[in-house]
């Protein structure tokens, strides 16, 4: 995967009161570079289809994540994104992937964490 950007978010381990398991994590917001390329922004994909969350930043541990609304003229985005264990006491940084034009789809899912399509 070539990938352009990347960018770390950061998920505070204070608005967690207990370890959690499988939680699924709204990411949510306006980013400019989160438009498309047509729109003066690095996402290559009208759906954002290549935007993509790992764990890691060396792109071994893919996350589970589904799109629950993004507008490739704004950069208006929410996306979910299962953190397979978030602690109480320690931060967790994941990785956005994104700006890949030979990336078609790829989207990762697993039992009990199934992709909701919404139309805007």
């Amino acid at each position: 995967m070539a990938f352009t950007k990347i960018n770390k978010v950061l998920l505070d381990h204070s608005k967690v009161a207990s370890t959690l398991t499988d939680f699924p994590f709204l990411f949510s917001g306006t980013f400019p570079m989160l438009k498309t390329i047509g729109n003066g922004g690095v996402v290559t994909d009208s759906n954002g289809y290549d935007i993509c969350f790992y764990s890691d930043e060396a792109l071994t541990t893919p996350l589970s994540w589904e799109i629950e609304r993004y507008v490739s003229t704004t950069g208006v985005f929410a996306f979910w994104i299962k953190i397979p264990s978030f602690n109480y006491f320690l931060d967790i940084i994941i990785y956005m992937f994104y700006g890949d034009s030979g990336l078609i789809f790829l989207f990762l899912s697993s039992p009990g964490f199934c992709p909701i399509w919404c139309m805007y």
